[in-house]
C-alpha cells in the first residue's frame, strides 16, 4: 500500500504573490505574514528565495542581518528604507481619539455626557463608546455614576507624577496653600504649565460663603489672563513672543487685554513684582493674583489666588499678590531642592 505523498512545497513566486490558489496551510501563512507592519513588503523582497514554511524565519533573518541579497520584483534597498519609514509614521486612529478626548475634557471646565463629546468633536457614538470604556478602566476618565458625564480622573495625576519625577507637588504645596486661604479667606489654586494649557492639581477653597472653586484636573488657556502674565513673564522674551505669535490674545470679558503691545507691558510688570493681577479680564467680576512656580531655574507651573471682585477689593489683591509670592518662592526652593538643582 502506497503511502500519500507530502503536499508539495511552493515558493511565493511560484504563486505569483498571491493571485493564484493557495493551499489552506499556506493561505493562513500568507494572512498572518500580512498582518505584520512589514509583511507585504518582506512578502515582496523573498518571492524568489524562501519556501513558504520557512519565509518567516528567512525574511526576519534578511532584514536583521541586512543581508537582504535576494530582491525580487525589481525591489530595491532603498524603497525597503521608505517603506519602513511609512510604517514608523502610521498612527492608530484609537490612540488619535482617545488623546482628542482627554485633551477636550481637561478644557472643557465640566463634566461631559457621551453625546456631547460625540458632538464636539465630530466622531461618532460608537466609536467613542470603546475610547471612553479604556480610558475610565485605566483611570484616567471617571463617571458621575453609571450613565452619567465624563469628567478628567485621578489617574491622569499618577500619570504626571510617574512622567515628571518623584517630587510631588501638591502633597508639598498643600500646608502652604492652605495657611494661605486662612489668611487671605480666598480660594488658592495649583497648577502646572502643560503645552498650551494650565492643568489644575489643586484646589483649597476659602473660608467664605462666596467662594470661587474647581476640580483637579480642569484646565486653563496659557493666557488667562493672571496665570498667563506670570508664566510668561518667567519664560525667555523670545518664547514669550514665539507663544504670542501662535496664539491671539482671547477676548475673555470686555477688559481683556487684546492688544500684544499692552500686555507684554503687563508681562513686564509682573516680572518687576513678581506676581500679576486679573482684574475681571478672565471671568466677569472675579479677581485674582498669580504668582511663578520655578524648578531649578525654569518655570513649571503657578500658584493663583481667585476672589469675588465684591469682596475683594484691589487693595487687598495687591496684599495678596505680594503674599502669594511669599509663598511661591518657598515652594520654589523645595520642589528645586528635591530636583537636585
Amino acid at each position: 500500500m502506497s503511502m500519500p505523498r507530502p503536499p508539495r512545497k511552493r515558493s511565493l513566486s511560484s504563486m505569483g504573490m498571491g493571485r493564484t490558489s493557495t493551499l489552506p496551510a499556506e493561505r493562513s501563512t500568507k494572512a498572518a505574514f500580512r498582518s505584520l507592519s512589514m509583511g507585504p513588503l518582506l512578502l515582496g523582497y523573498c518571492s524568489g528565495c524562501c519556501e513558504f514554511d520557512s519565509s518567516l524565519a528567512a525574511c526576519f533573518a534578511h532584514v536583521n542581518t541586512k543581508r537582504l541579497t535576494h530582491v525580487g520584483d525589481g525591489a530595491s534597498i532603498d524603497s525597503f528604507r521608505m517603506m519602513n519609514e511609512m510604517d514608523r509614521n502610521y498612527l492608530p486612529q484609537s490612540v488619535l481619539r482617545a488623546a482628542q478626548v482627554l485633551d477636550f475634557l481637561a478644557g472643557a471646565g465640566r463634566p461631559m455626557r457621551l453625546s456631547e463629546i460625540s458632538r464636539s468633536l465630530g466622531i461618532a457614538k460608537s466609536s467613542l463608546l470603546g475610547v471612553l470604556a479604556a480610558l475610565e478602566r485605566r483611570g484616567w476618565l471617571e463617571r458621575e455614576g453609571l450613565k452619567g458625564a465624563y469628567r478628567p480622573g485621578r489617574g491622569l495625576l499618577d500619570l504626571s507624577r510617574k512622567a515628571f519625577g518623584e517630587w510631588d507637588l501638591p502633597v508639598l504645596a498643600r500646608p502652604l496653600m492652605e495657611q494661605l486661604a486662612e489668611r487671605l479667606g480666598e480660594s488658592v489654586f495649583l497648577g502646572v504649565l502643560q503645552e498650551d494649557r494650565v492643568v489644575i492639581l489643586s484646589c483649597v477653597e476659602g473660608r467664605g460663603q462666596m467662594r470661587v472653586t474647581s476640580r483637579p484636573g480642569t484646565s486653563l488657556p496659557l493666557l488667562a489672563a493672571a496665570t498667563g502674565k506670570v508664566l510668561l513673564a518667567a519664560m525667555e522674551p523670545a518664547r514669550a513672543m514665539e507663544i504670542l505669535r501662535k496664539h491671539p490674545l482671547p477676548g475673555f470679558t470686555e477688559r481683556s487685554i487684546r492688544d500684544v503691545g499692552a500686555f507684554m507691558e503687563e508681562v513686564q510688570r509682573a516680572k518687576t513684582m513678581g506676581y500679576a493681577l486679573d482684574d475681571e479680564e478672565y471671568l466677569r467680576g472675579i479677581r485674582a493674583a498669580a504668582a511663578p512656580l520655578m524648578r531649578s531655574g525654569e518655570v513649571v507651573g503657578a500658584m493663583w489666588v481667585v476672589g469675588f471682585s465684591s469682596v475683594l477689593p484691589l487693595e487687598r489683591l495687591e496684599q495678596a499678590g505680594r503674599e502669594l509670592l511669599r509663598t511661591t518662592e518657598l515652594l520654589s526652593r523645595l520642589i528645586s531642592f528635591q530636583a537636585g538643582g
